[in-house]
């Protein structure tokens, strides 16, 4: 998540139309290509980041105090149930080197359980080149 659409341009290759749909009320995930300039811990071998503009109050609150990109992620695990206790993320991933750097926000205000079970769904732009 970035604060706006000059911090997705400094991590990600962004077009016009891609900085329209950011900005649209709907506000969307969208996988872009990296300027290969992120951690090695985020999306390893992958060249896309799903990347979104901060859309709420909260969102840009954490921005008024933090100035970098923010890693926002479901922490779920490939192949296994949606983890759906914030005390299971740490038992269940490992930050090797970033144990003690992480920390983790529970937007749902219960850290015993959450309300609704959904995955999210990311627009994705293809661009044919003839």
């Amino acid at each position: 998540m970035c604060k706006d659409i000059n911090m997705i341009d400094k991590i990600a290759k962004i077009n016009q139309l891609e900085k329209e749909l950011l900005l649209s009320r709907e506000a969307p995930i969208l996988l872009l290509k990296t300027k290969n300039n992120l951690s090695k811990f985020i999306a390893p071998n992958i060249d896309r980041v799903g990347c979104m503009v901060a859309y709420s109050g909260f969102h840009h609150i954490l921005f008024k105090y933090f100035d970098k990109p923010i890693v926002a992620t479901s922490a779920n695990i490939s192949g296994e149930p949606i983890i759906t206790d914030i005390k299971d993320i740490e038992k269940k991933l490992n930050f090797g080197d970033f144990s003690q750097k992480c920390s983790f926000l529970d937007h749902f205000g219960n850290p015993k359980s959450m309300s609704r079970h959904s995955k999210e769904r990311f627009p994705w732009i293809f661009w044919t080149h003839f």
